[in-house]
């Protein structure tokens, strides 16, 4: 799985928080400060994950998870937010986030996540049983 992330957040202040850490993480960072942009870069550029705020303009991150779910149901997709009534986060489960996470508790949660991504898709492409030895033991 490409460790290729694109995050579209319009607060400028998070989004660059984003790109530092996980880049010191080493991630390979994206970024757009909207829906829209974050969809035409999608569609050009190869992620192994897209990190959306929720709420943007131009498009909103449930939109925008929507559309990437559409076209490539396969990439996981994580929505930050501020704050969500608990049906607004119940559908955005429904619509194929993989998680749905509160700002405030972002970068804990968020690491931890990127992490057992990664780890669960680099074991499922490398299955061999000394592999598997490996990770169990």
């Amino acid at each position: 799985m490409k460790r290729k992330i694109l995050i579209a957040d319009d607060d400028k202040g998070i989004l660059k928080l984003l790109e530092i850490i996980l880049k010191q993480e080493g991630y390979d960072i994206v970024s757009a400060s909207n829906g829209k942009d974050a969809l035409e870069i999608f569609r050009k550029e190869d992620f192994g994950i897209v990190i959306t705020d929720l709420n943007m303009p131009l498009m909103d991150g449930r939109e925008l998870l929507r559309r990437i779910k559409k076209e490539k149901p396969e990439i996981p997709v994580v929505v930050i937010t501020a704050g969500a009534a608990p049906d607004k986060l119940t559908q955005l489960i429904k619509d194929g986030a993989y998680r749905v996470l509160n700002k405030f508790d972002l970068m804990r949660e968020l690491l931890s996540i990127l992490s057992d991504i990664f780890r669960q898709n680099d074991f499922v492409k490398d299955a061999s049983f000394s592999y598997i030895v490996r990770f169990t033991a």
